[in-house]
């Protein structure tokens, strides 16, 4: 007749498995504890500064219409560059300065600028803005940051010499160029993949812009291969600008 066994020979024979499972609950709260830990509000920065260069997508849409864009002109979207500089203020609020730079394609439909068969030597346009934001900040964990941002940018855009040449005329449009005010608004966020010292980051941006001026936004007047003087038609004016961009960051 078989009796069972002892309760402590059950006990006996589940402990190892007991003792894994213990061995991996601690392992996952200390890994929690670490990583995923939330910062205290009150907790200050652990770093100076935050310096850093991103590549992304941007592209600058243009106002309609044949007013503002007598052309029908528009620019292609571009592999943008960003360098920036942050420096925190608070524990949840940085104040920063940044530079973009950006060359876009000029698309002119035929038959716009000259008859249609005509060659247009265009070049691209160079735009590059300059500005400041603020950036309110939320720590979710000790590696793991999200924001919110509102600036205010200055920016420049350069169309080189344009050569045209058609089947009765050449000529040479001057450079142009044009200045432009934007407000950039958006979020983002940032994780660091070693600790206290290097971020990833990522940013989205939408910057309507208020303000621009300049020859590239004015007709424009030129002597063609005929000594016949002459004037071409303003490029499309800016609307709003949509970045997303991906970088690193260095934590001083």
């Amino acid at each position: 007749m078989l009796r069972p066994r002892p309760d402590s020979d059950r006990l006996h024979r589940t402990s190892p498995h007991g003792a894994r499972a213990c061995f991996v609950a601690v392992a996952l709260v200390t890994v929690v504890s670490v990583f995923a830990a939330p910062v205290s509000a009150s907790e200050p920065p652990y770093y100076k500064a935050d310096v850093g260069a991103s590549l992304g997508y941007l592209h600058r849409s243009v106002k309609g219409g044949s007013s503002v864009n007598p052309l029908g002109a528009s620019y292609d979207a571009a592999f943008a560059q960003t360098a920036h500089l942050a420096i925190p203020i608070f524990s949840w609020m940085r104040i920063g300065l940044f530079f973009q730079n950006a060359y876009h394609g000029v698309n002119i439909p035929q038959g716009a600028l000259e008859p249609t068969g005509s060659e247009i030597d265009k070049g691209t346009l160079r735009a590059y803005s300059i500005g400041g934001r603020i950036q309110p900040t939320l720590a979710v964990t000790r590696r793991l940051s999200l924001h919110l941002f509102l600036g205010a940018s200055w920016g420049r855009l350069s169309m080189p010499r344009m050569k045209v040449s058609t089947s009765s005329r050449s000529y040479e449009l001057p450079q142009r160029t044009g200045v432009f005010v934007e407000v950039p608004v958006g979020f983002g966020a940032a994780f660091e993949i070693i600790p206290h010292w290097l971020a990833v980051t990522f940013d989205s941006t939408l910057a309507p812009n208020m303000a621009q001026s300049g020859s590239l936004f004015e007709q424009t007047q030129f002597i063609d291969s005929t000594g016949k003087m002459d004037h071409t038609q303003p490029f499309p004016q800016l609307n709003l600008t949509w970045a997303q961009m991906f970088g690193l960051s260095v934590l001083l």
